[in-house]
């Protein structure tokens, strides 16, 4: 917890960094900054799970979605078996978010369904580094979801905390972050506390800030509670 809050960080990259291309490391490096998320690799370039998990500790983070990737043509391949070592070290900490490409996998909805086997709790489509389209036929079926439902919610990975009201000024802030579900695309930030603490400075109301920081992530997921 962070200063008395349930912290989930829903967006998180752990890659073995030989599968990774040299722009990933560049922008772990340019946004992190001083930040330590070197200190959990081994010098093979492979998460050391005890590690990762001491950090994610010392920053007061309850749950950690990690995200895996299939994208050659961006970051390059990072399965999400790649993932499992830290699942296994502590479950309870760590869950796993699937991550599926057209012109990868064939058909899709049969990975989607040997990841969520594997324990995937979440599903992330990422067309722009897939270079797929969204409308892809090979996609109905999260189309069809996110279609049939009205509960769309927003990672806020990414986006500076401080930011936020500028981004959304034309919205009912404390009403837009009731959809929010925090998150820092880990290891691309200077610290996760200091993000949490940044966000609990913006004024939202206590049950909405809580939200923000686990309950929305929990709603979403009831597993991660």
């Amino acid at each position: 917890m962070i200063d008395g809050y349930f912290v989930v960080d829903a967006h998180v990259h752990t890659p073995r960094l030989p599968t990774l291309k040299p722009a990933w490391l560049q922008w772990a490096h340019d946004f992190a900054g001083a930040y330590p998320w070197r200190s959990v690799y081994s010098a093979d370039g492979a998460v050391i799970p005890p590690a990762m998990d001491e950090l994610m500790e010392s920053e007061g983070v309850d749950r950690v979605l990690l995200f895996c990737e299939y994208s050659p043509r961006a970051t390059g391949i990072q399965p999400i078996e790649d993932n499992l070592p830290l699942v296994e070290h502590n479950p309870a900490r760590f869950r796993l978010v699937a991550n599926v490409n057209p012109y990868v996998h064939h058909p899709a909805a049969a990975e989607v369904a040997r990841q969520l086997d594997r324990g995937a709790v979440a599903l992330k489509i990422h067309p722009v580094h897939g270079a797929f389209s969204p409308a892809d036929k090979e996609l109905y079926v999260a189309a069809f979801l996110a279609l049939a439902r009205e509960n769309v919610w927003l990672d806020l990975a990414g986006l500076p905390p401080k930011k936020l009201p500028e981004y959304y000024q034309r919205f009912d802030l404390d009403r837009l972050a009731g959809k929010f579900v925090f998150g820092t695309d880990w290891p691309g930030v200077p610290s996760v506390a200091a993000n949490v603490r940044t966000l609990a400075g913006l004024g939202l109301p206590e049950d909405v800030l809580s939200g923000v920081l686990g309950g929305n992530a929990v709603k979403l997921m009831p597993g991660l509670a």
